[in-house]
């Protein structure tokens, strides 16, 4: 629940700056918030690397 309510605040805090017009975008939360960073790149990795493996055409995954 830490690592979750950490993300929220950090979410919360860039939206007041992107409200003041200090960022060009807003952030919001989805299912990997209760994650840290580190977790979730080594999910975000994982997908990729399992939908390139799953690709007729893998080469191209990983060229582009």
């Amino acid at each position: 629940m830490k690592v979750f309510m950490e993300n929220k605040y950090k979410i919360l805090e860039h939206n007041v700056a992107y409200e003041k017009g200090q960022h060009s975008f807003k952030l919001g939360m989805n299912q990997y918030g209760d994650m840290v960073n580190e977790k979730t790149s080594l999910v975000f990795l994982y997908n990729v690397i399992v939908t390139c493996m799953s690709d007729f055409d893998s080469v191209s995954c990983w060229t582009s």
